[in-house]
């Protein structure tokens, strides 16, 4: 394991030759000092950070250190999960705080390294005392490892009719250690999406099948593919496979209007007496073809639609279907008199159809 290092002076000892050292220490202790002065108190230790990435880094150490007759000597052991251990004197910063820096080198190893930190402090009658302040942990490296490599995607059909059907999406995944998973994913129309899972049917090449729902709407609907490979430890690699179209709904074709006769003639009708022609409007479109719309209208006095409103007579009307109306006329002056009846499709798929009317309005009894 690397060296270790610390921002003030320290050395590299072994554990048990430390414990050797300060036992003298102990055991010489003057008389007078046995029962007559209690040892430093180490507290509200701190690590600053307590974890590490496995590059490793600088780490602070504070903690504070009191004593009923004075502090002489503060220092931390940093002992290293393999039984290597690290001192590095304590500077005080003010009051009872003491502090020190360390830097703590990258593991390299398969598992994590931790580092314990043993605060030791000794008082002027060389009383000594210890406390653990916690541990700092550094990860083991990231796993080496590249996504998979996702190519050559296939998706047939592109374009599929208004019925839907099933579209085969194909890929090739590979990867240096394994690949766990592979998964097409098909953004839907109206939004979200459908995950598809692909198997493998060979050592490299993966296959599945999505289901197209029928498209009910007027336009064409498309559905996004990508295409997306798990490796071992999950690292996604990915590739766009384009799209699949699936036909709008067909349109019904519209029917066709068609009226009945051309003109209409009323002839003499007295001033302030009526009479009345039929008119005939059929949808004259195959049976194939969706229901007709319109509107019939009259021009105006002295010509109007019997059982009519203001905007004429609205109607639909199925293939085949036949509609009979009655053109009401009624002279108010004397002399020729000529009109219209106007049959409008109200989709605008045919243009307006028309019957001429004319009349004669007369005093003559």
């Amino acid at each position: 394991m690397p060296r270790l290092s610390a921002t003030s002076s320290a050395k590299r000892i072994r554990l048990p030759a430390l414990l050797l050292a300060l036992l003298p220490v102990l055991f010489l202790l003057p008389d007078r000092a046995i029962g007559e002065d209690s040892p430093p108190v180490i507290s509200n230790g701190i690590l600053t950070p307590g974890i590490l990435s496995y590059e490793g880094g600088s780490v602070s150490i504070g903690t504070d250190v009191v004593d009923d007759i004075g502090v002489a000597m503060v220092y931390a052991e940093v002992i290293g999960s393999d039984g290597t251990l690290y001192s590095v004197g304590m500077s005080p910063t003010g009051g009872s705080s003491y502090s020190a820096g360390i830097d703590i080198p990258p593991n390299f190893s398969e598992g994590e390294v931790s580092y314990s930190v043993w605060v030791w402090a000794s008082d002027t009658s060389e009383a000594f005392s210890s406390e653990l302040i916690g541990d700092i942990q550094v990860p083991a490296p990231p796993q080496f490892d590249e996504a998979p490599v996702v190519s050559d995607p296939s998706v047939q059909p592109r374009q599929l009719p208004a019925a839907g059907g099933t579209v085969t999406i194909k890929v090739t995944a590979t990867d240096n250690r394994s690949v766990s998973e592979v998964y097409a994913t098909t953004a839907l129309p109206g939004g979200g999406s459908a995950q598809v899972p692909l198997e493998p049917i060979s050592a490299s090449r993966f296959e599945g099948v999505f289901t197209v729902p029928p498209n009910a709407g007027a336009t064409a609907a498309q559905y996004g593919i990508g295409i997306t490979a798990l490796d071992d430890i999950g690292q996604p690699g990915s590739i766009d496979a384009g799209s699949v179209s699936v036909a709008a709904r067909p349109v019904q074709p519209a029917g066709r209007l068609a009226v009945w006769p051309g003109s209409r003639s009323f002839g003499s009708v007295r001033v302030g007496r009526r009479a009345w022609r039929s008119v005939w409007v059929k949808n004259v479109g195959p049976r194939s073809t969706k229901p007709v719309e319109g509107v019939i209208q009259a021009s105006g006095a002295p010509f109007t639609l019997l059982w009519g409103t203001p905007d004429g007579i609205h109607f639909r009307l199925r293939p085949g279907e036949l509609r009979v109306y009655l053109v009401e006329f009624r002279p108010s002056v004397d002399g020729l008199q000529a009109g219209s009846v106007k049959v409008l499709h109200s989709d605008g798929t045919q243009p307006d159809l028309a019957v001429q009317l004319s009349g004669r309005g007369t005093l003559r009894r």
